[in-house]
């Protein structure tokens, strides 16, 4: 079965497939308020992902290991391949392809947002489905539940936004070493 524990901090609020653990933070655990139990039902909604095995989640779960490590070293690879291209002209494309190889890594963190919003939004409908079909929200806070819930989804249509951004950047970054030619 799930257990839920208490971990100390704010935003530290998650479900750990692998422990079979929903962590909730300060903010959230044992409180009463409309927002806590939003998150609370919002984390047992990926447990409920885990159970079911959603193919999306898993699919989120294999790359959520290496997106926070792409996301930072593809922009360090196109950047090499930047300075490369510019004090190796006569090393030919090398700097073209080591900024494809960087943007090749960056797509991975793009991917993974693109996996997390609708995994997120899931957790979310099955929160809200919960919390109204269980009486955990009165019929007066329902409809602040629902915001809630939607707020949360929007930081990965946020972050979704601005991955595609810092890829197309990458992209463009990276057109400038074929226009030395």
């Amino acid at each position: 079965g799930i257990t839920i524990e208490h971990k100390p901090g704010e935003l530290t609020d998650c479900y750990s497939p692998r422990e079979g653990k929903i962590y909730l933070s300060d903010t959230t655990y044992n409180k009463d308020s409309i927002t806590a139990v939003a998150i609370a039902a919002h984390e047992c909604g990926h447990a409920v992902q885990d159970h079911v095995n959603m193919p999306i989640y898993r699919f989120r779960q294999l790359l959520a290991p290496v997106a926070g490590i792409s996301s930072v070293a593809g922009v360090y690879i196109v950047m090499g391949g930047l300075i490369l291209s510019y004090i190796a002209e006569n090393m030919g494309n090398i700097g073209f392809f080591i900024c494809n190889l960087g943007i090749a890594v960056y797509l991975i963190t793009f991917l993974f947002y693109l996996v997390m919003l609708p995994v997120e939004r899931d957790a979310s409908r099955r929160a809200y489905k919960d919390m109204k079909e269980f009486g955990w929200v009165g019929d007066d806070q329902i409809k602040q539940t629902y915001k809630i819930l939607r707020a949360a989804g929007d930081t990965y249509a946020v972050a979704l936004a601005s991955s595609a951004l810092t890829l197309f950047r990458l992209i463009l970054l990276r057109g400038r070493t074929g226009r030395r030619r």
